[in-house]
């Protein structure tokens, strides 16, 4: 009986120490609010919010275990707002830019784009659904600035598909950009000297 309680014992430590190994290595990132370089007239600041949820509901990684913590900072330069990081433990800061919204014709795909559903049928649109329905695409990117490094990571311009609202195109956008800041956090990020975003 005492060598069952203390091989179950021995087996409960060892699980312990098993699941002590896998937890998430959390990496704190600070999220500016968001630049917007298009026509239209959107809130950095929700937008910056979003980006935060978006970064905050990410898994953690199953191969590194990193696991990505985001928290809104503020400053209306980047040197405040990297400062607002460095009070708030933040290992990297994200500038998220907004380049563009589109309006779009719909059900008309742009050239260039490929069909996932080749068997599907698109319909012409008449200048009644044209008017009642448009569609949007946006496109962001962003900078993505080690603290501690003094690196910067310049992402890609990320477009997503066709919505009917510009806040659900600016969104799906800003989700892209958390898969992408992610990523390049998992990969650890290249060192090049900080410059602006093209």
């Amino acid at each position: 009986m005492v060598r069952v309680q203390i091989l179950l014992t021995a087996v409960l430590v060892f699980l312990s120490l098993a699941a002590f190994g896998q937890n998430s290595h959390v990496i704190r990132v600070g999220v500016a609010p968001l630049e917007n370089r298009s026509t239209r007239n959107v809130p950095a600041d929700s937008e910056r919010d979003r980006l935060v949820l978006a970064l905050n509901g990410l898994k953690p990684d199953k191969k590194t275990h990193v696991k990505v913590e985001a928290v809104p900072v503020d400053g209306s330069t980047g040197n405040e707002v990297t400062d607002d990081a460095v009070k708030k433990n933040c290992d990297y800061v994200a500038y998220p830019v907004l380049l563009q919204v589109s309006e779009l014709e719909p059900g008309v795909l742009q050239p260039g784009t490929i069909s996932t559903n080749p068997s599907s049928v698109v319909v012409p649109p008449t200048a009644e659904t044209q008017a009642e329905r448009p569609e949007y695409e946006a496109t962001v990117a962003y900078q993505l600035y080690h603290i501690k490094a003094h690196t910067t990571t310049s992402g890609p311009a990320l477009s997503g598909s066709r919505h009917p609202s510009e806040q659900e195109a600016i969104s799906q956008g800003l989700d892209r950009v958390a898969l992408s800041v992610f990523d390049v956090i998992k990969k650890g990020a290249p060192t090049h000297p900080m410059h602006e975003l093209d």
